[in-house]
């Protein structure tokens, strides 16, 4: 008997008896390119679109190759092989099926390089053989797969457990907690946490770490610092790898985070988990169906974390006792928990915080398109230039190695409640205020830094960058900065020449230099005293070049003294046909 004809017409009638199973987007009833031998009609299996997108477990009636001459028609089980990230990798069901109906009198198995396959055997020849062979094949495979399904389904939920947590409210509480006992908590991500912004870098590492744990194996990784809010705890510091952790987690096709049912303000959080998913796909393409809930069960079980729980609202408290550098995540900057400290003075008002955290994520990846760290707009103006100006007036040094010196600056100063804050300036030396206050005292000097990083004077001076020459030009630019501040571009050059030139002094005087007592010299020059006092900028510069009039000339005598003269003199050089007062010229050169 000759085959079934696949046509349009048998297309139409097979979709009307099976019209919640038959797949016309991928049947092929004209023959692609010509090749009428290529027509093909497909049923999908009892897998939902959840399970199988891409329908690669599917019933298809299709002409086999010829060996006779002849075009013989047959029904089939395809399980279609995984060739991209994309793909599910089908190759348990197929082992499960293979077992469950082994090759007899009808059903014959097969595998090439693109697909398992179960062939009945008996030849397709008319519409009621390809009609009751459908039905026959659904009959015989559907439920199994089913079955199958529901086991995977059980296997797929997060175990449910407990958290040995006290209810005796201390301020602060530590415990050791494993994956799975954190994420089995109301997990929660505040507005003012930094976007999840893991590279790949950093999730193959971790990945690496983690893959080969043993079924008893323990692996630390690292501090996570939760604020109890009611029921809920707000992850102060470890959002990045407990997002991570559960990406990996619902790759291995584990449901039931509620971690990741978090919404993200930010656009660009959403682009990182969106590749960080594909990435994680394909690093995970290789594990087979039957190894995911061991492997996800390692992971839960293994990784574990010292946790520190605050029953206040003291986010600082947590930094007494721990730094964050033996996890695989960033710890949190000075601007992490600058952002973190004054956003908490906003808890009432929801628009204005995530308005005022989405402004400062703003500013911090816009830093990340400088050249180098200290390059950064809001590190060279705040943690640099006006850090140092504020301890220089209060003639306080500080200790380069202490972490979170420059949050300690810009924390909310002590305030006696019941008087209300007034008279905001903006001024570089005055008390930060809580709150939104400090953004806008950001957005100041930010804006400031701006116009100041444009003159010629700064441009020129900037160009100093080689040696230990980079240490004096850093502190002639914080000094100027606070002229620039408070008179702006008047006679800025002149002020650039005088300070330089008294700045200058240090290194002449000096063999070698250490930066710790380079910035002490800072405030003994009682400079940023001067600017301060002064009332115009005749009374600064005139006081400044008394000064330097009075004090000895050092000439340059070793060669590291020498290549400074002729680094500096390059740069003043630069913006020397800026200068209106000649007598300043004169004195700088002598």
């Amino acid at each position: 008997m000759n085959p079934v004809y696949i046509n349009n017409q048998l297309k139409e009638w097979i979709n009307k008896e099976f019209p919640d199973s038959f797949k016309e987007k991928i049947s092929n009833w004209w023959g692609r390119s010509g090749n009428w031998w290529s027509r093909c009609l497909v049923l999908k299996s009892s897998l939902s679109l959840e399970q199988d997108p891409e329908t690669q477990v599917r019933y298809i009636l299709k002409y086999d190759h010829p060996k006779d001459g002849s075009w013989p028609a047959f029904i089939e089980l395809q399980i279609l092989k995984s060739t991209s990230p994309q793909d599910e990798d089908f190759s348990d069901l197929a082992g499960f099926l293979q077992d469950r109906f082994p090759n007899d009198l009808d059903y014959i198995w097969d595998e090439n390089r693109f697909f398992y396959s179960c062939r009945y055997k008996k030849k397709i020849c008319s519409w009621g053989d390809t009609k009751s062979v459908f039905s026959l094949m659904q009959n015989r495979f559907d439920l199994a797969i089913i079955e199958y399904y529901q086991t995977e389904q059980i296997n797929g939920e997060l175990e449910h457990t407990t958290a040995p947590l006290d209810e005796n409210n201390n301020e602060v509480e530590l415990y050791t907690l494993s994956l799975l006992q954190l994420l089995n908590l109301n997990l929660r991500i505040p507005d003012y946490q930094r976007i999840y912004c893991w590279e790949e870098k950093t999730i193959r590492v971790l990945w690496d770490d983690v893959q080969s744990l043993g079924k008893n194996e323990k692996y630390r990784l690292g501090t996570i610092i939760l604020q109890r809010v009611g029921e809920a705890f707000q992850i102060i510091d470890g959002q990045q790898r407990l997002v991570t952790l559960s990406l990996i987690l619902s790759i291995l096709h584990i449901e039931g985070i509620s971690l990741l049912n978090e919404s993200y303000q930010s656009k660009l959080a959403e682009e990182y988990i969106a590749y960080n998913k594909y990435l994680i796909r394909s690093i995970l393409s290789g594990v087979r169906r039957s190894e995911r809930r061991s492997i996800a069960e390692r992971l839960w079980h293994g990784i574990e974390f010292n946790v520190l729980i605050l029953n206040d609202s003291s986010i600082d408290l947590a930094y007494t006792f721990f730094s964050n550098e033996n996890s695989r995540g960033k710890a949190l900057s000075d601007f992490d928990l600058l952002k973190a400290h004054h956003l908490r003075f906003l808890t009432d008002n929801h628009d204005q915080s995530r308005h005022l955290a989405k402004k400062w994520d703003k500013m911090i990846l816009a830093g990340d398109n400088a050249d180098s760290e200290s390059e950064r707009a809001y590190i060279r103006s705040l943690a640099l230039y006006v850090f140092r100006l504020r301890h220089w007036i209060r003639m306080q040094g500080w200790d380069e190695n202490t972490k979170y010196n420059v949050k300690r600056e810009y924390e909310a100063a002590p305030a006696i409640l019941e008087i209300p804050p007034f008279g905001e300036q903006f001024y570089w030396n005055e008390s930060i205020q809580g709150g939104s206050h400090f953004f806008a005292y950001v957005d100041t000097i930010l804006s400031r830094f701006k116009s100041f990083s444009a003159t010629n004077a700064y441009k020129a001076i900037h160009r100093l960058e080689m040696e230990t020459h980079k240490w004096y030009r850093d502190v002639i630019e914080s000094l100027l900065f606070g002229y620039y501040l408070k008179f702006g571009e008047q006679y800025l050059v002149e002020a650039l020449l005088l300070i330089a030139k008294r700045v200058s002094m240090h290194r002449y005087e000096n063999t070698r230099v250490n930066l710790s007592r380079l910035q002490r010299y800072g405030a003994e020059t009682n400079i940023v005293m001067m600017i301060d006092r002064a009332t115009s900028p005749t009374f600064f510069l005139g006081e400044l070049y008394q000064t330097i009039k009075e004090l000895p000339i050092v000439e340059p005598q070793t060669k590291i003294q020498q290549r400074y003269y002729q680094e500096m003199s390059r740069c003043i050089d630069l913006c020397k046909q800026d200068v209106e007062i000649q007598s300043i010229e004169i004195l700088v050169k002598r």
